[in-house]
């Protein structure tokens, strides 16, 4: 940050309160977002020169930044025309994907996702994601014993509570975060839970693949698994939060649903209202019949939509057309006609052909 090269080659111990926080001050000028972070950076950094285990050391006093205040953030309200209004969202930079996914968009990848052409693991992460409206995180760090059914495991449409555990919860202390989320699977999506349990070959879903064997930061793959899975579905543009948003804007216009009905299954406070005493330290019944009722209204209205997307487009339900274009989507054209000519070559399916050849051994 500009406002920091004041203190180019000063001592820590040399610069003042004072200074501090006129250099947040400005920063907060700039962007109080920013000021606010920088505030909290350097608050941490002086709390450990202050310590008095290296105090004598470093010679900064202690508690020098305690309480230090941000200037509060400035209400600004600039009247926008409807067309200036509309601008605002078309370049806006933090989310290209932020308009509402259409409903036929959203079936069209669900059919895509059952097709056969995707590779399961993939496909799977989509229907998981499509069927329960949790986080990506959640999604691909769930664990076989967070699902709990039902009814009986032979029952094929049983349905299956999906209790996620706090620590794949967005972190809070007003929003019951140290308690389990449930979310009731119905229909499909348990179908697909079921899948994924007979393909699991250990605790996680979709558990990480290390080619070395070394050990990897989390036993399950990285969240943006589910971003590349949506990205290469041909004349599909939605984002793992679209999902969201799309069942939060046409659960409520399409479906009936509430505000607070739409928190209940997103995870926003179980649908409590922020600072709540009661729903957050009393009331704390998960609403398992209602997030039921909900979720089965949910998968119906997507199944129409799945219906709809197959209907313009009967190409979905071939798996081989499929793979080709997510295929042409991820590597282009010349390589896809590559593919073409080798596994002529060899006499197999295109999509059969491995994606590169046998790996040589490696010198002792």
């Amino acid at each position: 940050m500009p406002e920091l090269k004041r203190f180019a080659g000063r001592p820590v111990s040399a610069i003042s309160r004072e200074e501090i926080a006129e250099c947040i001050a400005e920063v907060c000028k700039r962007a109080h977002r920013l000021g606010a972070h920088l505030k909290s950076v350097l608050g941490s950094m002086w709390s450990f020169l202050g310590d008095d285990a290296v105090r004598r050391e470093t010679s900064v006093p202690a508690n020098l930044l305690l309480r230090l205040r941000t200037p509060e953030k400035p209400n600004i309200v600039v009247e926008q025309s409807p067309a200036n209004i509309v601008s605002l969202f078309e370049n806006d930079r933090e989310d290209l994907r932020r308009d509402i996914p259409p409903p036929l968009a959203m079936g069209r990848a669900v059919a895509i996702a059952r097709s056969g052409g995707m590779k399961e693991p993939a496909a799977l992460s989509v229907l998981l994601l499509a069927g329960s409206l949790q986080r990506r995180r959640a999604v691909i760090g769930s664990h076989r014993t967070d699902f709990h059914l039902m009814g009986e495991w032979s029952e094929e449409d049983a349905d299956i509570v999906w209790a996620i555990p706090p620590y794949m919860r967005k972190r809070s202390n007003r929003r019951r975060a140290h308690l389990k989320h449930e979310v009731v699977m119905v229909g499909w999506a348990a179908r697909t839970v079921r899948r994924l349990d007979r393909l699991a070959a250990g605790g996680y879903y979709f558990p990480v693949r290390s080619a070395d064997g070394r050990r990897t930061k989390n036993p399950h793959a990285d969240p943006g698994f589910i971003n590349h899975a949506l990205q290469y579905m041909p004349e599909v543009n939605i984002s793992c939060r679209g999902w969201r948003r799309g069942f939060a804007s046409h659960g409520q216009r399409e479906l009936g649903f509430s505000i607070e009905d739409i928190k209940l299954v997103l995870d926003h406070s179980e649908g409590a209202a922020s600072g709540d005493v009661t729903a957050g330290n009393y009331a704390l019944d998960p609403m398992i019949a209602k997030k039921r009722e909900m979720m089965a209204k949910w998968i119906a209205w997507l199944e129409l939509q799945v219906e709809g997307a197959i209907a313009a487009d009967p190409s979905m339900l071939d798996a081989e057309s499929v793979g080709k274009a997510i295929f042409r989507a991820r590597y282009g054209d010349e390589r896809w006609e590559k593919r073409v000519a080798r596994t002529i070559k060899h006499g197999v399916g295109v999509l059969e052909y491995p994606f590169a050849g046998k790996k040589k051994k490696r010198a002792a």
